[in-house]
């Protein structure tokens, strides 16, 4: 194994070791409620990132939907000339 390797290898190690860590620290040092708190304000936003998304491929869609219309246009347009 080469040493770049080892080093990943060790940084991911510690890293999700320091997570681990934290993630107990919170769930043994928080309330109820503020954990209640915490998982209602992450829902909350997680399902505005959803709405985002959703919106963002929307404008994809119709962008692409106007796409497909002027290449078809464009096509026609081209099959009108030759004839």
């Amino acid at each position: 194994m080469n040493k770049r390797a080892v080093v990943y290898a060790l940084l991911f190690y510690y890293k999700y070791r320091y997570k681990e860590t934290r993630l107990m620290d919170v769930l043994e040092t928080k309330t109820d409620r503020e954990l209640l708190q915490s998982v209602l304000a992450e829902t909350a936003k997680a399902l505005n990132e959803v709405n985002c998304a959703v919106k963002d491929c929307n404008k994809a869609r119709n962008r692409l939907t106007f796409e497909i219309a002027v290449v078809n246009e464009l096509l026609n347009r081209s099959t009108d000339k030759e004839i």
